[in-house]
């Protein structure tokens, strides 16, 4: 069974766009231009635990058609930690690790 999208992560700029444009499809297209990632990728971009390169960054904007910004990309990590500040304590939790934890 898959986990559920917890409206934390996705409901981010980032995490929007993402939801909208589909997992898979950024992967493929990202690897057609040359920049493979691996399946867990965009979920660890998603979660605050990594954020793209900017080669990476840079094929996302392109790719949203201005949908998406290096600034949306880039503060995705700030706009997880409002977004987890303002949320009870037992939401918190269940939102995954704090924003900058090393993925294990």
């Amino acid at each position: 069974m898959a986990k559920p999208r917890l409206p934390v992560y996705w409901g981010t700029t980032l995490g929007r766009w993402l939801g909208a444009f589909g997992v898979s499809r950024l992967r493929q297209q990202l690897t057609q231009r040359g920049l493979p990632i691996n399946v867990r990728t965009p979920y660890h971009w998603l979660d605050g635990s990594n954020a793209p390169s900017l080669p990476y960054a840079r094929a996302m904007t392109q790719m949203s058609l201005g949908a998406l910004s290096l600034e949306d990309i880039f503060n995705h990590r700030e706009e997880l930690a409002r977004k987890r500040a303002a949320m009870p304590p037992t939401d918190v939790s269940r939102a995954g690790a704090a924003v900058g934890a090393k993925p294990r």
